[in-house]
């Protein structure tokens, strides 16, 4: 006989405690029996029982973490449903129920068909974190879907108007327990998405038993919530209770006046962050100019360099110059030609005729035409004889 192809003890716990871990049909599992063999370890707080119904027996381990939220005491004979997965314990080759939750089976009905349907609505991705809204940083209108009587709406009323009073309000009114209740939370976030009046809604009631929370635990609330095209804040119930709604929802808060602070800004906030910007502003600019000063001087230097006014001024310094030159030149050709006129007049006069006639001589002329010589005369022609002090006219009767 050959044993090559022996395997291990490990490594056959190991292939189990694989097919096991694949087995969806393991998972999420609500199994009923009667405790025994219960045993809590104290110092970590686990706890180790065994499930029995007839003849068969189921090990179940509960681990710290769970235990510490199980809100009820057990005991050896007590007829439970616990939920859980079975997994295989690879060291010792066991298998046994991780339990998460335990019920009492005479309670547990109503926990377990609820446990039922928040599992299905996971496995649809109804509360799928990815597929959640973002919500908007500054609304302009908050919907909301509460009692109109009561301290929910006003404590919402009063963390809008001290957070963000510049947020309106718009209120459906619905009734928040009782046979209708969930079918007006439906009508009343259907209106929110037809309107498109809003840019958030908060879904909320004060806190009660399961029954007065059974509402905000149906199942045609949480997909109303999936398909809303609003994003939504749940409040329902105190920060201990925990609802479909919630999970569904784009936003859970502990309780209706925390929905208000996460749905809105505060108002003191933002004005610190407005001041912050200020001085940030003010000083960016501060540096900008003390960074960019000599800059501007190099570049103030240069432009008045090449300045086209600067150049134009130039001219005119360059054209009073040419002016008071000219002037000058023009005032020294003028005296100039004055003295060139007066020594000419002076000469003109000397051979001036008369001059010539101050002094006792005439002008004879005919037709104003110079007579220098006798033989220019005739007889019987006039002439003109011209003295200082006027002029006569002759004919001439003999020469």
């Amino acid at each position: 006989m050959q044993f090559e192809d022996a395997i291990t003890v490990p490594q056959i716990n190991s292939y189990i405690k694989a097919v096991m871990d694949m087995d969806v049909n393991l998972r999420n599992l609500f199994i009923s029996g009667e405790i025994s063999n219960l045993k809590v370890h104290y110092s970590t707080g686990h706890i180790y029982f065994s499930l029995k119904e007839s003849d068969s027996i189921l090990k179940v381990i509960m681990f710290a973490s769970n235990a510490s939220r199980l809100g009820l005491n057990i005991c050896n004979g007590m007829k439970v449903v616990v939920k859980g997965s079975i997994r295989c314990y690879e060291v010792s080759g066991q298998y046994q129920l991780y339990a998460e939750k335990i019920y009492l089976e005479g309670l547990g009905k109503a926990y377990l068909n609820f446990e039922n349907l928040k599992f299905k609505l996971f496995q649809e991705g109804i509360f799928e974190e990815s597929r959640k809204r973002d919500l908007p940083k500054y609304p302009k209108k908050l919907g909301i879907v509460t009692s109109s009587v009561g301290s929910v709406i006003e404590d919402i009323k009063k963390v809008i108007g001290r957070r963000y009073p510049l947020c309106e309000m718009v209120l459906y009114s619905v009734n928040v327990q009782g046979k209708n209740a969930a079918t007006q939370i439906v009508k009343g976030i259907k209106y929110f998405n037809e309107s498109e009046c809003v840019d958030v809604v908060i879904i909320g009631r004060g806190g009660g038993s399961s029954e007065d929370l059974s509402a905000f635990n149906s199942e045609i609330v949480a997909r109303e919530i999936y398909n809303s095209k609003v994003p939504i804040i749940s409040a329902v119930g105190h920060e201990t209770d925990f609802t479909l709604c919630d999970l569904a929802a784009d936003k859970r808060a502990s309780t209706p006046s925390v929905a208000a602070e996460i749905a809105v800004p505060d108002r003191k906030v933002l004005n610190d962050v407005i001041e912050d910007y200020k001085k940030r502003l003010r000083s960016s600019i501060e540096f900008k100019i003390t960074f960019l000063s000599p800059i501007f001087n190099t570049l103030q230097k240069r432009l008045i360099k090449v300045s086209p006014k600067l150049k134009i001024d130039d001219k005119n310094k360059y054209l009073c110059i040419l002016k008071n030159n000219l002037l000058r030149n023009v005032s020294y050709l003028i005296a100039k030609k004055e003295l060139r006129f007066e020594a000419l007049n002076k000469r003109l006069e000397s051979y001036s005729s008369v001059r010539i006639l101050k002094q006792g001589y005439a002008l004879i002329s005919v037709k104003n035409r110079k007579i220098k010589s006798i033989k220019e005369l005739e007889t019987e022609k006039q002439i003109k004889i011209t003295m200082q002090d006027g002029s006569m006219k002759f004919k001439i009767i003999k020469i």
